[in-house]
């Protein structure tokens, strides 16, 4: 009898551990996962994804406060270019998610890249883009949880500092008054580094609008940030730009906040503060992009720098 018992409480306590495996994992799976439903890939990727070998073990794990995102390979061309692509939001906000990008290294047997969490509490959307021999793949997007994977803190001290335009301006887009598809460019004409935002009025027009994706609504609500900054100057002559927030950009649920008063500008560097409270009516938790129309000439030119948040940064 007594071994009986013996026996009967030892598969008790296996079964029980079974169970807090079991839980693990399906937490696991939660707190990392395919995520479901319909989404919007990045402008500039005309691929569709591809569920399958290459991508089936695609996951993300927290190691020393960063996350890492890895995939086994399966016998790649060593010439293989792999990137990750990840946004710090929830799922959605999909015409106008702020993406970075980084090279993903094969590291052992695996293809991995280190992403720095800012948030820890913001969701992560990501997905690996594999290039071979000329053909590009891209895997269904994942979402994960840093907090819930382990990150109890950001990966770095907050640096407020959004845009200073020395890679390129892949997170700004023209939304009226030019004809191109592609990102404004840049001048080595900077209020400091090496680049500014350029904008010049077509001919014809007397305005141009373009907008970044880099301010996020999260910025505000966990962050504390209570406005942005930035410089901005023409190229010669006058002109001036409007400020719009926009909250669910281009989606049916669109709301836009713009700031009453247009800023005048001239040829010299002008330093432009703007609180989120002078925007009427504006939910801040919302915001997904941030809009400047300039206006102007035309063939009047405009340069943009040091884009940033505002707020009381001694928190952090």
């Amino acid at each position: 009898m007594i071994a009986f018992i013996k026996n009967w409480m030892m598969g008790v306590a296996q079964i029980g551990v079974l169970a807090l495996v079991g839980t693990a994992a399906e937490a696991d799976l939660a707190n990392d996962r395919w995520l479901e439903g319909e989404y919007d890939y990045p402008s500039g990727l005309k691929v569709r994804p591809e569920k399958g070998d290459a991508f089936d073990a695609l996951k993300t794990e927290a190691i020393n406060g960063k996350l890492k995102m890895k995939f086994p390979n399966l016998g790649t061309s060593p010439k293989a270019q792999v990137t990750l692509f990840a946004s710090a939001d929830a799922p959605g906000h999909w015409p106008v998610r702020h993406w970075v990008d980084l090279p993903m290294k094969l590291r052992g047997k695996d293809y991995s890249a280190n992403l720095l969490i800012d948030a820890p509490d913001v969701p992560i959307v990501y997905f690996v883009e594999l290039v071979v021999e000329g053909r590009t793949k891209v895997s269904p997007m994942r979402v994960c949880h840093p907090r819930k994977l382990g990150i109890e803190k950001p990966s770095r001290a907050f640096w407020p500092f959004l845009d200073g335009f020395e890679t390129g301006t892949q997170s700004w887009r023209y939304v009226s008054g030019a004809n191109s598809g592609e990102p404004p460019g840049t001048l080595t004409e900077p209020k400091t580094g090496q680049r500014a935002l350029h904008l010049r009025l077509p001919e014809g027009k007397v305005s141009v609008t373009v907008g970044t994706t880099a301010l996020r609504g999260w910025h505000a609500h966990l962050k504390r940030s209570n406005g942005v900054r930035f410089w901005v100057r023409t190229r010669g002559g006058d002109g001036k730009v409007r400020l719009a927030l926009m909250a669910n950009a281009f989606s049916e649920n669109q709301a836009v906040s713009i700031l009453p008063q247009a800023i005048g500008l001239n040829g010299e560097w002008k330093q432009v503060n703007v609180f989120f409270s002078e925007f009427p009516s504006l939910k801040t938790d919302d915001i997904d992009f941030f809009s400047l129309e300039f206006v102007g000439l035309s063939g009047t030119e405009f340069l943009v720098d040091d884009l940033e948040l505002l707020g009381n940064w001694a928190s952090f």
